[in-house]
């Protein structure tokens, strides 16, 4: 057995401000290619150029795309609508930096919906220091932000960075071309409307459009449900659960990119149920109802529809050390710790047992380290209503 020393060379790199042409991309993925197939101990990265686009062509043709993800564009989006932005992050390959509806007020809305936000902010606000007095401001600036977000629509415009190999991206252009060839004869609003910003999506990446690089696998947008799977729920060592959401929970829990999320009801109707924060009151939660159907047609963010969520145990175990925290958003929080109440009444044995030491605020578990204790402490973390 030879010990030769491991040699480590940057062959490749991200530089700020650098717009790498489609051709560039094609060729990392070509050289890389060659390595799949290097006899001896040719320096493949440095062989003629005519041979790497032999087999750029060889590989595009024969579907071998894997290669092609060495390659990564970063763009920065601006005017995305929030449910376009959900389905991007929906497929799994990517990073993600999106302004936070947690931290910053959303500008970029009708002005009916400015008003309602502005109204619930400062609703919010007023009930967090009744409930919680001792919420320190800045917190409970925070905490209504977050919660007046649910009544501006799922269109809103928002902004973010987003980085996706050449592969993916090609990938989701053609899922887009898919959907806006699959509805193109339909008259509702939500379709309508995610189809034409699915659109300006395409022309915009147009500059990275490769036509052989699409998957030839059967595939499409994985957010939505797919007819050959009944979506039954079941609890072991992998586990299928369904519940309802909206669609401030889904873009948080879509950031668990090992589990799978896949919206079962048809989102495109008229929302029919809203999300209404704990928080309020009888008289309160009443007025939120009315004021959200007072929008009902520009699906607000707090719609509710079902969703199927599917893994394995450990994945889950993990989701369970960031939602059943006290800095997780509530919706989430709540909604895994039911999960793991019913994945616990579901099982038996060591399963069982190793489930049920995470029924507890995750600053607890052994190994956690919180950086940031929260104000609620390690005993009201998942108790609270805000």
């Amino acid at each position: 057995m030879t010990q030769d020393k491991m040699e480590i060379n940057v062959i490749a790199s991200t530089k700020s401000g650098y717009k790498i042409p489609k051709e560039d991309a094609l060729i990392l993925g070509g050289k890389s290619a060659g390595v799949c197939y290097l006899q001896g101990d040719k320096d493949i990265f440095n062989e003629e150029n005519e041979k790497t686009l032999k087999r750029i062509d060889l590989t595009l043709g024969n579907g071998h795309h894997s290669v092609f993800e060495h390659t990564t564009v970063t763009l920065y989006i601006k005017n995305l609508p929030k449910i376009l932005s959900i389905i991007l992050v929906s497929e799994k390959q990517y990073s993600a930096s999106i302004k936070s509806g947690r931290y910053t007020k959303m500008e970029k809305v009708s002005e009916k919906e400015r008003m309602l936000y502005e109204k619930w902010y400062e609703k919010f606000n007023k009930r967090i220091e009744e409930v919680y007095p001792k919420i320190p401001e800045k917190l409970r600036e925070k905490l209504s932000m977050e919660n007046a977000r649910y009544i501006i629509s799922v269109f809103m415009l928002t902004e973010g960075v987003y980085t996706f190999n050449i592969r993916q991206l090609n990938y989701i252009i053609n899922w887009f071309r898919q959907y806006i060839e699959k509805n193109k004869d339909s008259d509702n609003y939500f379709i309508k409307n995610l189809s034409y910003h699915m659109q300006q999506f395409i022309d915009t990446t147009s500059d990275y459009h490769i036509d052989e690089m699409v998957s030839g696998k059967n595939r499409s947008l994985s957010l939505f449900k797919k007819d050959y799977i009944s979506y039954d729920e079941y609890f072991g060592d992998t586990y299928s659960v369904n519940y309802k959401c909206s669609f401030v929970e889904l873009e948080q829990i879509l950031r668990h990119r090992t589990i799978n999320y896949t919206i079962l009801d048809d989102i495109s109707k008229k929302p029919e149920e809203f999300f209404v924060p704990p928080i309020l009151d009888e008289k309160l939660s009443k007025e939120w109802l009315d004021d959200l159907d007072s929008i009902r047609d520009l699906y607000p963010n707090a719609t509710m529809f079902r969703v199927n969520e599917r893994g394995i145990v450990e994945n889950f175990i993990m989701k369970c050390y960031e939602r059943l925290c006290g800095a997780a958003q509530l919706e989430t929080m709540l909604q895994t710790k039911d999960t793991l109440e019913k994945y616990i009444e579901n099982t038996d044995g060591k399963l069982k047992k190793e489930l049920s030491k995470y029924l507890k605020t995750s600053c607890l578990y052994p190994d956690k380290d919180c950086k940031r204790p929260c104000i609620w402490g390690s005993s009201a973390g998942i108790e609270r209503k805000i």
